[in-house]
Order: structure tokens, then sequence, then C-alpha cells
């Protein structure tokens, strides 16, 4: 496809999907009115039960509305989530919109980046508002960032061609790229926080390891708590005397344990908030069937060398549970009756033993993927570039036909030019008359 092509494109995915968010809004409002009415019916049923004498009829009404009101309520959240995700996507779209039309102003622009002592990135804009980075960058990671500004200040030639196969095989898959890109849409995933939170993680010598013998422990527990309660109901024992043993086996629990449970709610907390779109991240990545090397590699990492998915996901419910127990009340039915923080003690440690060596490799993956992306991006919005032939050779070799300045459009002037070894060139002319945008041609191509 050429621009033009591509413009309608983004533009029909935009109209299209604006469309589906406004049919999923009415579900929403017809979702908040089925609520309402189900919840009042079920108070009302409630109401009628207690102050008439009609047996249990109003009583199946009541909890058949509350079973109403569950399931809608349930459908109400799933639609949220839909609209969510139909918006971030649709904001992906409109901002590629934009950028065909020459406002970058969506994307970072590397500013931070900028470094007068570079070689050559401070001389070409490479960095900085409407540079080379700000036309390419599409991450939403800031891992992702730094790889892909690591990229422009040094690549060698060895990596070129195994590069232009990975970024063409991207490039063609659209709904790929944009279903990653749609999960930064909410704001930038901060890398070096989630780096930070993890060496918390290293340095949290958290309590009382868990054994075999102390998991049995735990298991009895249960159960004896569980069996007295069963007693306690039957009549064969007091009531006192099972209400006296769940206080005293919470008091245990939670003695033994609460010690780490902070130290592991202060080694972890500070991941949970991106710990979703990360599990979204990987998840996409490794389904994504990418073939080429560069890609593969990326996939091995995170599948099949060691399952990621499946170590964040593990990761994503020690947290849950963490959250749980906040919860006074929760915290003390799941502990006298559960032992729950001993369990969830002996998950963070599984995890710290089997995972957590493992995951700063995982999210350099991720990041890596994120740089791809942004590249993949521009290949796909610039149809007239073409990938440059790398030549191995121990002489100075460029040659370029119909080159032009990537920043300059439809009003660029094509030039060509070669440079052979052991030659000098002068470039003159009168003043402006573009030798400057010339040399910069050159060394941006």
């Amino acid at each position: 496809m050429n621009r033009e092509q591509i413009r309608i494109y983004y533009q029909q995915q935009s109209d299209r999907l604006a469309a589906d968010i406004r049919r999923l809004r009415k579900r929403n409002t017809a979702f908040a009115v089925s609520e309402l009415v189900t919840f009042v019916l079920a108070i009302a049923a409630v109401a009628a039960y207690v102050s008439t004498d009609t047996g249990y009829t109003f009583l199946y009404i009541a909890a058949l509305m509350l079973v109403a009101y569950v399931v809608i309520r349930r459908r109400d959240v799933e639609n949220g989530l839909r609209i969510e995700a139909q918006e971030n996507t649709r904001s992906v779209y409109l901002k590629e919109s934009d950028y065909l039309d020459g406002d970058y102003s969506g994307f970072g622009d590397g500013s931070q980046y900028a470094d007068p002592s570079h070689p050559y990135t401070f001389d070409m804009d490479i960095f900085g508002h409407d540079s080379l980075f700000n036309r390419i960058n599409r991450t939403i990671t800031t891992g992702g960032s730094d790889r892909l500004a690591q990229e422009l200040k040094d690549l060698s030639c060895s990596d070129i061609v195994a590069r232009q196969e990975a970024l063409r095989e991207l490039a063609e898959r659209e709904p790929l790229r944009t279903q990653f890109l749609a999960y930064g849409q909410r704001g930038t995933i901060n890398t070096a926080e989630i780096l930070s939170a993890l060496q918390g993680i290293k340095s949290e010598t958290v309590s009382t390891r868990t054994s075999p013998l102390s998991s049995i422990l735990a298991t009895i527990a249960t159960m004896g708590v569980w069996g007295v309660v069963g007693l306690a109901i039957a009549g064969i024992i007091p009531a006192s005397v099972a209400l006296l043993w769940v206080f005293l086996q919470f008091g245990i629990v939670f003695a033994a344990n609460n010690a780490a449970f902070r130290q592991a709610t202060k080694a972890v907390n500070r991941m949970h908030k991106e710990l979703r779109t990360y599990i979204s991240l990987i998840k996409t990545i490794v389904e994504s069937d990418l073939q080429a090397e560069e890609s593969q590699a990326i996939i091995k990492m995170l599948a099949e060398d060691s399952d990621a998915l499946q170590a964040f996901t593990e990761l994503e419910h020690t947290l849950d549970g963490l959250d749980r127990q906040g919860n006074p009340l929760y915290r003390f039915l799941s502990d006298a009756f559960f032992c729950y923080d001993y369990w969830l003690k002996r998950r963070f440690h599984r995890w710290q033993a089997s995972s957590l060596l493992r995951v700063e490799d995982w999210i350099e993956a991720v990041s890596h993927f994120d740089a791809l992306v942004s590249m993949a991006t521009f290949r796909y919005n610039e149809p007239t570039a073409i990938n440059a032939e790398v030549v191995e050779s121990n002489q100075v070799i460029f040659e370029a036909d119909g080159m032009t300045h990537p920043f300059l459009g439809e009003k660029a002037v094509c030039n060509d030019f070669t440079l052979a070894d052991n030659h000098y060139y002068i470039i003159t002319g009168a003043n402006m008359a573009g030798k400057s945008t010339f040399l910069r041609t050159i060394g941006i191509n």
C-alpha cells in the first residue's frame, strides 16, 4: 500500500472501532439499569417475605434476583473491559493517522537521549522534537525506549541483515503490532521501577522458610479446625470450645507468618500496577508465531527456555492474595480456617526460588520486542523506503540512488551519491543551496 492507502486504512479502522465503542456504551447503560432493577427487586422481595406470611415464594424471588444481579454485574464488568480495549486500539490508529499528517506529538521524542559528545546523533536530528527517534518511536515501556535509542546510537553491520528480516515480517503483521501497542495507551510502563522492585525482592530476606514438615502441620491444623467446628455444629462439643479453637488458630498462624507477610508485601507491592499489562505483552509475543530469527530468539527466551508467562501469572496470583489479606475480616477467616498466610508465604518462596533470577532477562526480551514493533511500524508507514544492502568489505563502500532526506516528504529532491574508497569529497554551493541538508541526508540514511 502507498501512504494514502495506509491513511485510509487507519481511518476505516478508527471509524469501525468508534462505532463498536458506541454500541458497547449503550450496553453499559442497559446493564446499569438492569443491575438497579434486580437489586431493588431483591430487597423488595426480602421485605415482602419478612412482612407477609406467604411461605418461601418471596425468598426464592429474592435469591433469583440476587443471582441475576451478580450475572449482570459480571457482564457489565466484562463489557467495560471491552470498551477500554477498543478505546486503546482506536488510540493507536488515531496516533498513526496523526503521524501520516506530520503530527508526532503523540510519541516520545527521546530528548533525554541527546548527547552532544556522541559521534553523530547530535548533528543529524536523531533525538529531540520532530527527530528520527520521534518519528520511529512507538515504545510503550521505558526499557523499549532505551533499547530503541541504543539501536540508533550503536548498531553493528552484522546485526542489520537479521534485523531487516525481523522488521519485514513484523511490518506485515499490522493487527499484531496494534494489539501490542494498545496495551500501552493508558501510560508508559516504567521498566526501571519494575527492575528496582525486583532488586528489592532479591535483597529482601523473607523470614521463616517453609518446609515439608510445616506444610504438613498447616494441613493438619486446617483439617483440625474444620473438624472441631463440625463437632460443635453436631452438638458433640460446646460452641465456645470451637470458637476458642478458631481464635487460637488464627493467633498462631498470624504470629508465625506476619513478619514474612509484611516483608513480601513490601518487596512486591510496587510491581502490582504494571503486572497485568506485562502478562498481556508476554502472551501477545509468545502467541505471535513470528518466524524471523531475531523474533524467534525473543519468543524462545520467553516461552521455550523458561515459561515467563506462567511465572508472571504466579506472581500476579501472589500479589492478589496479598491484596486480599489486607482486609482484616478476610484475613481472620482465611488464616483461622485455611492457614492462608502460611500458604501465601510458601507460594512466594517457591516463586523466588524458581523464577526471580530469570525475570530481568524476560523484561529485557519484552523491551527488545517493544523496540522492534516501533521500527516495524515506521517501516510500514514508509512504503517508499527500501532496505540497505550491506556489503562485507574492508573498503569504504556507500552507493545511493534516488536518496532523499526522510523528513522532507514529497518536496525532497532525489540525489545519487557514491563514496569510493580512498577518495575525499568536497560539497560546494551558494548559501542556502542545501549543502547541510545534503550532508544530513547522507548521514541519516
